[in-house]
């Protein structure tokens, strides 16, 4: 794996030209903490120069990491990001975080070990489980953190492979996006002092929405906002638009990347094409009018459920428009159904649909659920902002950084 100036596919020296950053690997000052976060789920490169190029930020809080690791940089020697891209590069960004991107193929576990020994980190963040990380920070005597983005169940197929990995001395801090995540790592055996509930650092909310009385007109207009696929309950959502023909005419935008092909093909099948339109990649700065134009935010997941989509309960939260989801855990235990959000159970369409239904044919109910919206909000912003959680952690490991 070279080091040097790199530019890639799809920006030329022209472009980068124009841009706010050098290219170079640099050096950074000599002794203290060496932080390495480890996260497949995104390309930091394409991140920042999407914020970069054209000022846009498109789901899942990456951008907000880069903003918090630039914030740490100054009380650190290094920072790197080891994240998944289409070829290898390395990028010093002008916050001096160092982006290290490896194609899918060369995750495995000598890469691993190539970059800790590159890197020569003192500190480790896997955001999400990576057990070849995990053995290779024992080996290296890293300070681990694990910041799982996912419902803790989802990695039940580890079994207890990684719940022996987290309760190691190495891992000193194990994080989930809710307290109830958090519970149930600890009932399973992941030592308490280590856990912590975290989320991303949010600004002041913009303005406080009116609250909503009704729906605006005679059709229901539902917004789903998220990756669409089948695991996120997106053909879930047609099929209950479909059974409710004949009683309530519903309009929905699918906003987000994704099985946007299978999904027109199962909404054309139902008949429902007119009725739903997919709004691709929407940036976020957009995504707050659209939550308030519409009559119901549905979060319909049946299993995959990352910590991007509590990004987006916020949004809805802020928007003061109903929320419906499924009774998936990490939404169930962030709303009171029937006060703060209308609940239904995961994957079944028949249940949402009666959902929808009942939550257009009763006003007193409509109207408290955006009533009560502040409320789910305040009980959501309990948690350590992501930052903030990263920076006690190395304090606490390393005292003179």
């Amino acid at each position: 794996m070279s080091e040097g100036n790199l530019i890639g596919p799809g920006h030329s020296a022209d472009a980068l030209a124009g841009s706010r950053e050098i290219v170079t690997l640099g050096v950074r000052r000599a002794g203290g903490a060496r932080l390495l976060l480890v996260d497949p789920s995104a390309d930091y490169r394409d991140v920042h120069y999407r914020r970069d190029f054209s000022g846009l930020e498109l789901g899942s809080g990456r951008g907000q990491m880069l903003d918090e690791l630039a914030c740490l940089a100054p009380t650190l020697t290094d920072i790197a990001i080891l994240c998944q891209s289409n070829w290898s590069y390395r990028l010093r960004l002008p916050s001096g975080v160092l982006l290290i991107g490896e194609p899918r193929g060369n995750w495995h576990g000598h890469m691993a070990e190539q970059v800790i020994a590159q890197f020569s980190p003192t500190h480790m963040v896997l955001q999400g489980e990576f057990t070849q990380m995990l053995a290779a920070g024992a080996r290296h005597g890293l300070a681990v953190a694990c910041v799982l983005d996912e419902w803790p169940q989802h990695y039940h197929r580890l079994g207890r492979r990684l719940e022996h990995r987290l309760s190691e001395d190495h891992v000193s801090l194990v994080a989930n996006s809710t307290a109830a995540g958090v519970a149930l790592l600890e009932a399973q055996g992941v030592p308490a002092h280590k856990l912590v509930t975290w989320t991303y650092r949010h600004a002041a909310p913009r303005q406080v929405c009116p609250r909503k009385a009704g729906p605006a007109g005679v059709e229901a207009r539902l917004l789903f906002v998220g990756d669409i696929s089948f695991e996120t309950g997106v053909a879930d959502l047609i099929r209950a638009m479909w059974l409710l023909e004949g009683r309530l005419t519903c309009r929905l935008d699918v906003v987000g990347t994704g099985q946007i092909a299978q999904m027109k093909q199962f909404a054309t099948r139902l008949g429902l094409l007119r009725h739903v339109r997919f709004k691709g990649a929407v940036a976020n700065g957009e995504i707050a009018a659209m939550m308030r134009g519409a009559d119901a935010i549905v979060l319909p997941h049946r299993s995959v459920l990352r910590q991007s989509c509590v990004l987006t309960l916020r949004e809805a939260f802020l928007s003061r428009t109903p929320i419906l989801a499924s009774d998936h855990p990490l939404l169930a235990c962030q709303l009171v159904n029937g006060e703060t959000g209308l609940l239904f159970q995961a994957g079944r369409p028949g249940a949402l649909s009666e959902a929808i239904d009942r939550l257009f044919s009763d006003q007193l109910l409509y109207a408290r659920l955006s009533r009560n919206a502040m409320d789910g909000l305040s009980c959501h912003d309990r948690s350590v902002a992501w930052g903030d959680m990263l920076g006690a952690w190395i304090q606490r490991d390393w005292p003179s950084c």
